[in-house]
């Protein structure tokens, strides 16, 4: 009897400690955003920036671009995507990127350096911008010499270097992936900060909070029904196989030829030319909504390929997989293909049938990705707390970067009699290639770590 009343306690005293670490983190973040950069003058500040976001807490105030969180966890997402991108065209790199931890460490390195190359130049870009801006009355911000320059791109830097620290510590000793939580953290305050600052301007029956509670109220249905489709043995697709980061790909596109023309005045003429044929929202609907619908298929072909699929699952069970179970898996992959090409189309096309509807709000690419980042996040702590409410001790024993190979390793692993839990899919399928620095991580009870990694590492080892 006893027994039966220590070991829940301390069950749940291993996830409260977790829960702890996590919760701590997202307060550090946003006191990080808090706190004003050294060499600053506040009393400048408060002149330049009047109002209630000094006293915002939970929104993206606007002096949150001069805190020591200033450039945020942006710098790790640029250099994990940097090093990704050079490990796929090095042959010789090639194989770590879906190797075990150890082996990816090099990687890991690598991308920690190039983020904190990359924080160093916009810490430095945001110091310069800073030593010129001005107060209402004329007075300097910052003080335009060398030390305060310094002294605040230093603080930027070791602000970002704070951040990926903590998303490491919420990774190893938390609940979630701390990268992912943490760029949670920062899309919640953009939905918030959209709401809120819209709320205080009345439109009518319609206001634009109103508005995105209604678009949240609609479109959280649909992220929470994104589970892949399946029986207990059969396949099972992760939607969307073509991520959600495409979204941004029209706007990048239009935006290009101006962007160009900065650099080259020969492309001056092209971007004159974009500017007035793109200048009504239908022209831009027009363009944008198939264009998204072309890259949600590329993408989807790049990121979950047919033969890699079939590859993934016939690795999982060789013996099972007959030409009929080769069918299936390519049936659920078709199901699952269709499903995201409408729920990408679907998302791109919102914004400017809310505007032909008439109805008074800007939705924004931007918010809509980050209502799915929140609800993506969500779902994977549930997830994650909910395994190990188990009580079991868990450790990671691979991290897993083809979303597509999740389920045939779960598969796999519980034909071993091994329970696992795929920690950060619902987030990570989000982004596919573009999220290195928050892999799914395969956990297992710590006694079977061994045996698990015997089974993950020829299904996910190569390639």
């Amino acid at each position: 009897m006893a027994g039966d009343v220590v070991v829940p306690a301390a069950r749940g005293a291993g996830l409260r400690r977790r829960a702890a670490v996590t919760a701590s983190a997202v307060v550090a973040s946003l006191v990080s955003q808090r706190v004003l950069l050294p060499f600053l003058d506040a009393d400048a500040l408060r002149q330049s920036f009047p109002g209630p976001a000094l006293l915002s807490i939970l929104t993206a105030g606007d002096l949150r671009s001069l805190s020591w969180g200033a450039l945020g966890l942006r710098p790790f997402f640029a250099g994990f995507l940097l090093v990704e991108v050079i490990a796929v065209v090095v042959p010789a790199l090639r194989p770590l990127r879906n190797g075990p931890a150890a082996e990816r460490a090099r990687l890991t390195r690598a991308a920690w350096g190039a983020s904190l190359l990359i924080a160093a130049v916009q810490g430095w870009g945001l110091a310069v911008s800073l030593a010129g801006l001005r107060d209402t009355f004329g007075e300097p911000v910052l003080v335009p010499s060398f030390l305060p320059t310094l002294g605040v791109a230093a603080g930027a830097v070791l602000g970002t270097a704070a951040l990926g620290a903590a998303a490491v510590l919420v990774s190893r000793h938390g609940v979630g992936n701390g990268f992912a939580l943490l760029f949670a953290v920062e899309a919640l305050q953009l939905v918030l900060d959209t709401a809120l600052r819209a709320s205080l301007v009345p439109r009518g029956m319609w206001t634009e909070a109103g508005a995105l509670l209604v678009f949240a109220a609609a479109v959280l249905p649909v992220v929470l029904a994104m589970r892949p489709r399946g029986g207990a043995s059969g396949p099972r697709i992760p939607v969307p196989t073509c991520g959600l980061w495409l979204l941004e790909g029209p706007a990048a596109i239009v935006s290009f030829p101006a962007r160009l023309a900065a650099w080259l005045p020969a492309a001056a003429p092209l971007a004159a030319w974009m500017g007035r044929a793109l200048r009504s929202d239908v022209a831009y609907a027009l363009l944008a909504v198939p264009l998204t619908g072309a890259l949600a298929f590329a993408f989807s072909r790049l990121f979950t390929p047919p033969a890699g699929v079939v590859r993934a699952h016939e690795a999982a069970a060789p013996e099972l997989l007959d030409q009929g179970g080769i069918d299936s898996v390519r049936r659920a992959l078709r199901s699952a293909e269709a499903r995201s090409l409408a729920l990408a189309v679907g998302v791109a096309a919102l914004p400017e049938v809310a505007s032909g509807l008439g109805v008074p709000v800007a939705l924004h690419v931007g918010t809509l990705l980050a209502v799915f980042i929140v609800a993506a996040v969500i779902r994977d702590l549930r997830a994650e707390a909910a395994a190990r409410a188990g009580g079991s001790a868990l450790a990671s024993v691979w991290p897993v970067h083809r979303v597509y190979a999740v389920d045939p390793v779960l598969q796999a692993l519980s034909r071993a009699g091994i329970p696992a839990h795929a920690r950060g899919l619902h987030y990570r399928t989000l982004f596919h290639a573009f999220a290195a620095y928050a892999p799914i991580e395969i956990l297992v009870p710590a006694e079977r770590a061994a045996d698990a990694e015997v089974v993950c590492r020829p299904m996910v080892g190569a390639g």
